[in-house]
């Protein structure tokens, strides 16, 4: 069974008075609001409009008349306000059965008093989706699933990488091959297995697949002349994997990075974006590039994704890797 940690009652006097609630949602989140039953007012309503974002961000916002379950759209601080619908206008049915619409009498359309409506809300907090602990295994989706994909002794014009054993690549299938597309996170900080995984942890990302071992930063692309038909970033690092989760200074350590400040050491679910950010100084950030049928050497592998780190960092949607728990059994 989820827990449920309630956050807070809120109080609403008035219409049009936007609330912040004192909690911070995440998208895949589920918020409870439980509230009186509608007030009414003859053919008048109000009802309640709440959002995540900032205050005057609405564009995911979300109506509620009545007790409701909300899945948070995205994520941010939590805002509520009171609107209050005061209908014109009536449909009726004539005598031959048409219809017909009358305004309504001026004394139907009247405005309550605001400052006599109290809302409470009492607003719960339910993770929709699995935690992400110390310990799970877990896949990584940014245009198609991060995973492990031939070895690189096997490949004459990497001859040069002779500290690396797999290739990193994205595949549209989250298990490719025996765990391939799976990935154990294990704390590069000492935290134990089953700990929740905060955003701003520093973590190892061990591939499932048999010998793999663990994901890892190494050589600059613009020294690899495979690459350079796609990548002609100076300042991007080759992904690989390694049988050392530190092989070269910080090269095998990923710092669990939000999307904004405000999230940071908060929990991570299931779904959630992250930004993983190599501890080799100025690597930068993983990201997804150019497809690989551009490479020759790489042709077999169809509409897979060449992966390497970029210098940029949260604010692009190429270096975010949605989470999600991993289904394979070995």
């Amino acid at each position: 069974m989820i827990a449920k940690h309630t956050i807070a009652d809120i109080t609403i006097i008035g219409t049009e008075k936007i609330v912040k609630s004192n909690m911070q949602v995440m998208r895949g989140d589920i918020i409870e609001v439980n509230i009186p039953a509608n007030y009414t007012d003859g053919l008048n309503t109000i009802f309640l409009v709440g959002w995540a974002g900032t205050e005057t961000d609405q564009g995911n916002s979300f109506k509620i008349t009545s007790d409701t379950l909300v899945t948070i759209p995205t994520n941010g601080d939590l805002f509520f306000k009171l609107i209050y619908e005061v209908p014109t206008h009536e449909m009726k049915v004539d005598a031959n059965g048409f219809a017909i619409i009358e305004d309504l009498p001026t004394e139907h359309q009247g405005l309550l008093d605001f400052e006599t409506i109290k809302y409470v809300i009492s607003v719960t907090k339910t993770p929709s989706l699995g935690e992400i602990k110390i310990g799970s295994v877990v896949t990584l989706r940014n245009n198609g699933f991060l995973d492990t994909w031939g070895f690189v002794k096997d490949r004459p014009d990497f001859s040069m990488i002779t500290t690396e054993t797999m290739f990193v690549l994205t595949h549209k299938n989250p298990n490719r091959d025996n765990g391939s597309g799976s990935w154990e996170i294990l704390s590069a900080e000492g935290k134990e297995n089953g700990a929740p995984l905060l955003y701003g942890d520093k973590v190892y990302l061990k591939n499932k697949y048999p010998g793999a071992g663990y994901l890892d930063t190494c050589w600059p692309i613009k020294d690899l002349p495979v690459y350079k038909a796609i990548l002609d970033d100076k300042k991007s690092v080759g992904v690989f994997t390694s049988g050392s989760n530190n092989r070269d200074n910080g090269s095998g350590t990923w710092t669990v990075k939000p999307s904004s400040d405000r999230f940071n050491r908060l929990p991570v679910h299931e779904g959630n974006p992250l930004f993983l950010e190599n501890g080799y100084p100025g690597a930068g950030f993983l990201t997804c590039s150019n497809y690989t049928n551009h490479i020759d050497a790489f042709k077999d592998y169809g509409s897979a994704r060449v992966v390497s780190t970029w210098p940029m960092g949260t604010g692009t949607s190429a270096n975010a890797w949605n989470v999600w728990l991993s289904d394979f059994a070995p």
